[in-house]
């Protein structure tokens, strides 16, 4: 979850390490040059931040969570992003906490998450101190 299947990790750290490699020499020659390359750097260290976020949150869930049941909201094609010309599919669920209901999502390529209804039941694991961080339980691909 932290690595393999961390888009934003995988995409910003090579991001990051790539364009870094370019910068470091371009600072010495022409300092002003390694400006355009530097923001590409930056874009890859908030890239990778935001991946390391993501699995640190569904990783405490799982480490720390308490166990309610949620409901599938509803499950469409995310067209926000695409890898290799294919849009992966996104699960949006709810679960109670308190008297409040908390919304999650899972973005998955398997194909299996179109197959879930809206109502139906399955089980949320979430933070106590933040439920904003919560997985699915088993996990979804």
């Amino acid at each position: 979850m932290k690595w393999t299947r961390n888009i934003g990790m995988l995409a910003g750290g090579m991001f990051f390490l790539v364009v870094g490699i370019m910068v470091i020499p371009m600072l010495f020659v022409a300092p002003l040059a390694a400006l355009f390359p530097g923001f590409f750097m930056l874009g890859g260290f908030f890239m990778f931040r935001h991946g390391w976020r993501d699995a640190k949150a569904v990783l405490q869930a799982f480490k720390y969570g308490q166990v309610v049941e949620g409901r599938v909201a509803h499950v469409a094609l995310d067209t926000s992003q695409s890898v290799n010309h294919q849009h992966p599919w996104k699960l949006v669920y709810h679960f109670p906490v308190g008297s409040q209901l908390q919304e999650g999502s899972v973005t998955s390529f398997d194909s299996t998450l179109n197959a879930r209804t809206p109502g139906q039941p399955l089980w949320v694991l979430y933070n106590e101190q933040d439920p904003e961080m919560s997985a699915i339980f088993p996990p979804m691909a």
